[in-house]
């Protein structure tokens, strides 16, 4: 398969900005101006308007990296499918469904989309409510963020990318934390650009969640790296030295997160059979099966 376009589509919180950042840095790719182009969750779609998204440099191939399009996948899917056809190669990290729903929760804290004095509990609960049928103008929250554990639902929502005529290349997120080159090399050669290697690159951790003190300074912060980021993915040195600097001023204590007994069981029953949907279909092996059911576990509430 020649492919032209490599797409970074899930899942959120699951490291996919720090893979974007190790694609650009190969100098492979016309990378897209901002990292999340979110072009196929948008109405009207076609390869003339996509390719404004990105940076021209001349090179054969286009990346970007944005999450929702695995959350949304029943529009995105079939959009990107009429745009690209078979040209794109469809990546999607995925992550324990607990850890990353929890992940998620303090990321979305910390971009003040949630609200600061918000406990998982209370969060889940809302959540729960929304599945069931109640709006989100009633519960008061955006529906994406109410929609975050179906994102975790992995195999349903590959599913429509498959149906659409796509192969996901699959990685799992403790795979790639350990072993990032092993996973890179895994993508080039799919590519067929297997002469690039990662030898001596350095892996830098990208968008790591972490608490504030000073609401004022993060909105603030907030402001400047979403203003700025096509220059801080271009030059990333710039921005992890900002970041040192930013946190060592406003960085706060990170919250325990508590769920409860009922939630922790609705939780596994709500993921339990998309789990093992992803491992029979050998998206994810026995051992990642068996160490994602037990994140569930009764006795590990406290996280």
């Amino acid at each position: 398969m020649s492919y032209e376009y490599v797409i970074v589509g899930g899942t959120e919180k699951a490291a996919t900005t720090s893979l974007y950042q190790y694609l650009i840095d190969s100098d492979l790719f016309n990378r897209s101006i901002k990292k999340e182009t979110d072009y196929f969750r948008g109405a009207e779609c076609s390869l003339e308007n996509y390719l404004n998204e990105f940076e021209s440099t001349g090179k054969s191939l286009y990346v970007e990296a944005s999450p929702g399009y695995l959350a949304e996948s029943e529009v995105s899917a079939k959009r990107m499918r009429i745009v690209l056809g078979d040209k794109a190669l469809v990546i999607f990290i995925l992550r324990s469904p607990l850890e990353r729903l929890i992940s998620s929760f303090k990321f979305h804290k910390s971009r003040l989309f949630l609200p600061r004095n918000m406990g998982f509990d209370e969060y889940i609960d809302l959540c729960r409510s929304y599945e069931a049928g109640i709006g989100s103008e009633v519960l008061g929250l955006d529906k994406w963020f109410l929609k975050v554990p179906d994102a975790g639902l992995y195999h349903k929502h590959m599913i429509d990318f498959v149906e659409n005529g796509y192969a996901p290349h699959v990685v799992e997120f403790s795979k790639f934390v350990r072993k990032p080159s092993v996973v890179l090399d895994d993508i080039l050669k799919e590519l067929d650009v297997s002469t690039v290697t990662y030898k001596d690159y350095s892996f830098e951790t990208s968008n790591k969640t972490e608490a504030y003190k000073f609401v004022m300074l993060q909105r603030f912060a907030l402001f400047l790296n979403d203003s700025f980021e096509a220059i801080f993915y271009r030059f990333p040195v710039i921005k992890r030295l900002l970041k040192k600097g930013y946190w060592a001023l406003n960085k706060g204590e990170s919250d325990g997160v508590s769920v409860s007994d009922e939630n922790l069981k609705w939780l596994k029953e709500f993921y339990q059979k998309d789990i093992f949907n992803l491992y029979e279909s050998g998206y994810i092996c026995d051992a990642v099966r068996d160490v994602w059911l037990s994140s569930f576990s009764n006795g590990s509430n406290k996280r």
